[in-house]
């Protein structure tokens, strides 16, 4: 290979102190070999590599507002209303617990559909209107419970601003080794569960939904306040339980009843799609080769945004149904993207993003190897072999 000309040194001098002075901290070494020549081909060919910052994320992808679509967003946005409610409506009239069970497992998705379109409308992505994409947004939360001010700020906010930087990113950041033999028994056990294919539901409803976006603590909703009125979203929110809660007694003969129809029509749907959006967010940025960080100062715009972030290629057909949610590292790299547009600029990523099959093996590696991670040396352990390190010490 040529070494690197003194022209293009300087150039990825420039490109590094750009990008830090977008994020407010020291640039890394412009003369490490470490990534160079990709970083120089990134920016002759506008394929994004590691010089890429917020300012340049869209240029590089050559995304432009125009491409939203009112009608697009509303060709999904009506299917997607329709299914939720038909299904609501089936679990309602259908004779025999299977059938409403089975349908309350259906309705459990729809809603997740009905987020997906809510969340790109939170991003201002979904159409050309702001107005019209907050009040999408609202609206397409209710059926999850999430008061659209709190989601805005902890996701677009911390999750977007500071994807897997510990401290301020709040989806599921790893536990080190240190911090998870400090636990409590029954911490620890909380901390397996939590991460096991199965408890990632419990994890997102316990860590984001419940922490972040129905009862955030004070310094929170302070903070919340500054992008939205965080107690008109949570009053709809409650307003639509209420909802639920009277449908089921007027449609049922007796306080039991009562109960029985709201179970399977509000909280198995609810569960069903708190374990969805565990499940689907987990993967997003839990993966042997993804890094998380627990300083300022390390975290780059390109670190986390594209290689911390996994596109998790499910099958065709399951990759519609749920709205490309899985074409993640575009999304992050340009939130302004809508999902009906993902797909398109996943592609111009393939160089660089992290992009698996999902399959049994490869879902189970990140649930079998992914559970406390060492900041320091950037390496994954499980909680297994924590256990035995510590033993082998006691011993010794």
């Amino acid at each position: 290979m040529r070494p690197l000309r003194t022209a293009e040194i300087l150039l990825l001098m420039w490109l590094r102190k750009r990008n830090s002075r977008d994020r407010g901290w020291e640039s890394p070494n412009p003369f490490s070999t470490e990534g160079n020549r990709s970083e120089l081909h990134s920016v002759k060919h506008n394929i994004v590599g590691v010089g890429l910052n917020r300012a340049t994320a869209r240029e590089s992808l050559g995304f432009h507002n125009s491409e939203k679509s009112t009608i697009l967003a509303m060709a999904h946005i009506i299917p997607a209303a329709v299914f939720y409610l038909c299904t609501l409506f089936a679990i309602y009239t259908f004779d025999g617990f299977f059938l409403k069970f089975s349908t309350a497992l259906i309705n459990g998705l729809a809603i997740a559909i009905l987020f997906v379109i809510g969340h790109d409308a939170c991003h201002n992505a979904l159409t050309p209107s702001k107005n019209l994409n907050r009040w999408i947004a609202r609206l397409c939360f209710l059926p999850s419970l999430h008061p659209y001010a709190s989601w805005f700020y902890s996701h677009n906010i911390l999750h977007h601003g500071w994807t897997n930087l510990k401290g301020r990113d709040p989806v599921y950041p790893p536990k080190s080794p240190e911090e998870y033999l400090a636990l409590s028994k029954f911490n620890q056990l909380k901390e397996r569960l939590y991460r096991s294919p199965i408890g990632v539901m419990l994890l997102y409803m316990d860590t984001i939904w419940f922490r972040e976006e129905i009862f955030p603590n004070e310094k929170r909703r302070i903070a919340i306040a500054k992008y939205g009125d965080f107690q008109f979203d949570r009053i709809l929110v409650f307003a639509f339980i209420g909802l639920h809660v009277l449908v089921s007694a007027t449609l049922a003969n007796s306080l039991l009843e009562t109960v029985y129809l709201l179970c399977i029509a509000f909280i198995v749907p609810f569960f069903i799609w708190n374990w969805l959006m565990g499940f689907v967010t987990y993967l997003q940025h839990t993966h042997p080769k993804i890094n998380w960080f627990n300083s300022p100062k390390e975290w780059t715009f390109f670190g986390a945004q594209v290689e911390g972030t996994a596109h998790v290629e499910f099958p065709s057909v399951l990759d519609f149904i749920i709205l490309r949610i899985m074409q993640h590292t575009a999304h992050h790299v340009c939130s302004e993207i809508p999902f009906y547009r993902l797909k398109d600029y996943q592609k111009k990523l393939s160089a660089t993003a992290l992009s698996y099959s999902a399959s049994f093996q490869s879902l189970r590696e990140t649930f079998s190897k992914c559970h406390l991670y060492d900041y320091e040396a950037k390496t994954w352990h499980t909680f297994d072999e924590i256990k035995v390190q510590k033993t082998a010490r006691l011993a010794a």
